[in-house]
């Protein structure tokens, strides 16, 4: 049996590095087709545009051209856009007029927050109580001669960063 092993790690990190590669261009291209949509609608006081994706970027790695633009026309519908390709002049049309743009998707990926952008999170928060159990030391003490108030209950609050992602975190109820 031969001594010498390929090394699966290796090649699972470089592919790995590469997706994240491609995922960062793909991101930089969506980028600048959203300065375009800002630019035709303030400048131009346009509604709609062409964007042409590019077959490749000087200085970076190449990529597959039809997985570009179905990242792009995915990521601009699921901005609430209309978003069709057009064969022809290998661009994609997009409009945000009023009848041609989906409100409902729209707030849909509004109201989902980046976990990462948590200063700017504006979510209500769900108050629980958690009540000491009665096996718990502390409920169990006996009471001293000072008089104590009473301990309050625990309270946590149940913050959802995106559907299925939701994180418990403590609330002060003394200063309420």
């Amino acid at each position: 049996m031969s001594q010498l092993l390929l090394n699966l790690d290796e090649l699972h990190q470089r592919s790995d590095t590469t997706e994240v590669n491609r995922h960062k261009i793909f991101e930089e291209i969506l980028k600048s087709c959203h300065t375009k949509i800002k630019k035709y609608n303030s400048e131009f006081k346009k509604q709609e545009c062409l964007f042409e994706p590019p077959a490749f970027i000087l200085g970076k790695p190449p990529y597959n051209y039809l997985s570009l633009v179905n990242y792009l026309l995915t990521s601009l519908r699921q901005n609430g856009l209309r978003a069709e390709w057009v064969r022809d002049r290998k661009a994609i049309y997009i409009s945000w007029m009023k009848k041609d743009i989906n409100m409902e998707q729209y707030r849909a990926q509004k109201t989902q927050v980046d976990p990462l952008d948590v200063g700017n999170l504006s979510q209500s928060f769900a108050i629980l109580s958690v009540q000491p159990k009665s096996s718990d030391p502390v409920s169990n003490q006996k009471k001293t001669k000072k008089k104590k108030t009473a301990q309050p209950i625990s309270h946590v609050a149940m913050l959802e960063y995106h559907p299925g992602v939701k994180d418990y975190v403590p609330i002060n109820t003394h200063g309420l």
